[in-house]
């Protein structure tokens, strides 16, 4: 479980392609001493386990649903990622409660700055759009952002200053794959009013 809220960066220092999964080796640009084999990360919202740690690299492995339905597949060697280790009781929340479970890549179909910061409207299937609210909270690579508006088959939020200077929101153009979760809470309660028993009347 996380927060969306990106520690640091890492970045691809090598990268092992298999059959079936992709090892990534990672370099936090921050210290994260206390990791242990058999802990979880999000790597760009992805929650991956560490299967090796060093003073100075991360070890995790990709399977093929990953590199599928995620952004990962299309790292390179020296790309970075957002990085955000899992949280700890007692800790404060300050985005919301994040799986790490992606939901869905999006598109980003536009880029407008706005005073300093930058709305960005990112395109997703239209099965998605449901989950999505004004002002409500969406994890975009790890973040968790408030969104502003929302249509048909996508929606729009705000990156602030901060948030660009600190993940690899500074990369983002047109066109850019991210990983999208949508807000747990909505899932559930899909599922509820899907499987809702109807009251019995006489």
């Amino acid at each position: 479980m996380y927060a969306g809220i990106v520690e640091g960066l890492g970045r691809i220092i090598d990268m092992q392609k298999f059959e079936r999964k992709i090892s990534l080796i990672i370099e936090p640009e921050f210290k994260c001493n206390d990791l242990i084999m058999g802990d979880s990360i999000s790597v760009n919202g992805v929650c991956l386990t560490v299967t090796k740690f060093v003073s100075t690299a991360i070890l995790v492995d990709m399977v093929e649903e990953t590199i599928e339905k995620t952004n990962l597949g299309k790292l390179e060697k020296n790309s970075l990622v957002n990085l955000e280790r899992c949280l700890k009781v007692g800790n404060r929340i300050g985005g919301h409660f994040v799986s790490g479970h992606i939901d869905s890549t999006g598109e980003i179909i536009a880029i407008n700055p706005v005073e300093g910061a930058y709305n960005v409207t990112i395109k997703i299937p239209r099965t998605l759009i449901k989950f999505i609210a004004p002002k409500g909270s969406v994890t975009i690579d790890g973040m968790s952002i408030t969104v502003v508006n929302v249509l048909n088959d996508h929606f729009s939020v705000t990156l602030i200053p901060y948030t660009l200077a600190n993940t690899i929101t500074s990369q983002y153009k047109v066109g850019t794959q991210v990983n999208v979760e949508v807000d747990m809470l909505a899932k559930y309660l899909d599922q509820l009013i899907k499987h809702e028993v109807p009251l019995c009347t006489q």
